[in-house]
């Protein structure tokens, strides 16, 4: 999903506030669910890995690490785990080391 932002410009805080918008919108023209809904909530102690992308082929990861508690608040939950700048004209997730 396009973040709406470029990636390698902006503050980690500014890539995270940006995802979590994105996943809490309810708006259908942003949302990631395509209606007029928020992404649902998902299973206590979730761990999930999600990918988004700017106009520029960057490509960063986001770590989502659910609470004991199962609720659709995206606050707090989200970290970056990688960018990958320019995955075009460099390293693609073929041939990129990813550990």
């Amino acid at each position: 999903m396009n973040l709406g932002i470029e990636i390698t410009n902006s503050a980690l805080s500014q890539i995270t506030k940006t995802a979590q918008a994105l996943l809490e919108s309810a708006n259908s023209s942003t949302t990631l669910t395509g209606s007029s809904a928020q992404v649902l909530q998902v299973a206590r102690n979730a761990d999930l890995l999600l990918v988004f992308h700017d106009n520029s082929k960057n490509v960063v990861l986001v770590r989502y690490q659910a609470g004991s508690t199962s609720e659709a608040d995206f606050s707090g939950k989200l970290s970056v785990v990688a960018i990958f700048d320019d995955l075009e004209s460099g390293p693609t997730f073929d041939n990129a080391n990813i550990i």
